[in-house]
């Protein structure tokens, strides 16, 4: 298994021919805030090309929102919002217009 600083959809790659006859890669702290590296890097494994980020409202949407509520759903309001905050801020930190989404 390649593991270590995998970052980016080139890193994967470029990690596991450093480890002798890998069959897996593993993503650490790369996914916290940025869980849409998988289909990155799976992206990238099948093409060689650089999958498009996604969109803002996707992240919003999709990261931000549905994590939350699926937060909400396992610990309840008043734990899930608490367990919230560093998520949401993972994704938004480098987003336009992140600090008043997360105020919102």
């Amino acid at each position: 298994m390649a593991n270590g600083d995998i970052a980016t959809p080139r890193a994967g790659p470029a990690r596991a021919r450093m480890t002798p006859a890998p069959t897996r890669i593993m993503i650490g702290r790369a996914a916290q805030g940025r869980p849409w590296i998988f289909r990155e890097i799976v992206h990238f494994l099948a093409t060689g090309e650089q999958l498009a980020p996604p969109e803002v409202s996707e992240i919003h949407a999709r990261a931000c929102c549905d994590h939350l509520q699926d937060l909400y759903a396992f610990y309840g309001e008043e734990a899930g919002v608490r367990i919230a905050r560093k998520h949401i801020s993972w994704y938004t930190k480098e987003l336009a217009g992140s600090t008043a989404f997360r105020h919102a």
